[in-house]
């Protein structure tokens, strides 16, 4: 299943520490096939949308908690599984 993952970030100052070791388990995660896809919210930059190819919510929750930001207790992310539309 596919999984939208979503959270709003308000004091970037806290992810400073974490750059290192976020990139390091976001890479991990796509190399895995589970991250698909990662965006950054443009006009607010606080809001953030990852694209998660999982078995069910339970799955999403194991692999976002891969990550040190989740871990922590830094962030949390609200889920919603997503269908792709077929156009045409």
């Amino acid at each position: 299943m596919y999984v939208l993952a979503t959270t709003t970030i308000d004091d970037h100052t806290a992810l400073i520490p974490y750059a290192e070791a976020e990139n390091k388990a976001g890479r991990a995660m796509r190399d895995d096939g589970v991250l698909i896809a990662s965006y950054r919210s443009g006009k607010t930059q606080s809001g953030v949308a990852l694209i998660l190819e999982v078995a069910d919510f339970d799955d999403a929750r194991r692999q976002l908690d891969r990550l040190p930001l989740v871990s922590d207790n830094v962030v949390t992310f609200e889920l919603d599984e997503i269908f792709q539309l077929k156009v045409g």
